[in-house]
């Protein structure tokens, strides 16, 4: 479905978002990562996976046909309920926007710190500039 998706004139970007990884692995699959560069070979313009509950890496797959496709393998629980420090993410809107907004600015993706304890946060001032 990806690949006759990108190929349709009408449509201008094709975001895949599967379901995947093991819950609170903070690292993905082996799967995970064969899948997302097949998935990006068929055409997707970003692939962004759920299910784990907690933060996976983000990263870029260079396709065959010079595509950069744009991953993140599990953005964690930005938006839910469950409750648990492995589980949360700084979810102070303000935040996000000021993130966005210095980062499309600088021409660069808002940072985030995860530590293997399963907290994550916003890099903000200080912190960001030593990442």
């Amino acid at each position: 479905m990806t690949r006759e998706l990108s190929r349709r004139p009408d449509i201008h970007a094709v975001m895949v978002t599967p379901h995947w990884g093991i819950e609170y692995q903070h690292k993905p699959e082996r799967k995970q990562v064969e899948w997302g560069k097949d998935i990006a070979e068929a055409g997707a313009t970003a692939i962004i996976g759920q299910h784990p509950h907690v933060m996976q890496p983000f990263d870029k797959i260079t396709t065959s046909d010079g595509r950069e496709v744009a991953i993140a393998y599990s953005l964690g629980n930005f938006v839910s309920g469950q409750i648990g420090p492995a589980t949360q993410v700084d979810r102070d809107p303000a935040a996000w926007a000021d993130a966005d907004r210095q980062s499309k600015a600088r021409g660069r993706g808002a940072r985030l710190d995860s530590d293997l304890d399963g907290g994550t946060r916003l890099l903000r001032g200080t912190d960001r500039a030593r990442t």
